[in-house]
């Protein structure tokens, strides 16, 4: 739905909205981080740290944006 939402909004002209993308990998980032304490797998390690780095990348872009357009 993320994607189909950042797609119209490009298309119609509205420009990107990369906080839609930052909630959508929070919310993975955040259940990655959870299995990585209890599960202490490397690989739930690694993508609760590639979700987090990924969250905090499209949450400043999203920053980014809205202070320019003002």
């Amino acid at each position: 739905m993320a994607t189909i939402f950042f797609v119209t909004q490009s298309l119609v002209g509205d420009g990107l909205d990369f906080g839609l993308y930052a909630i959508i990998f929070s919310v993975s980032a955040a259940g990655f981080i959870f299995k990585a304490i209890r599960m202490k797998r490397r690989r739930d390690i690694v993508l609760s740290i590639l979700y987090t780095l990924a969250t905090l990348t499209f949450s400043v872009i999203h920053i980014v944006k809205l202070i320019e357009n003002n």
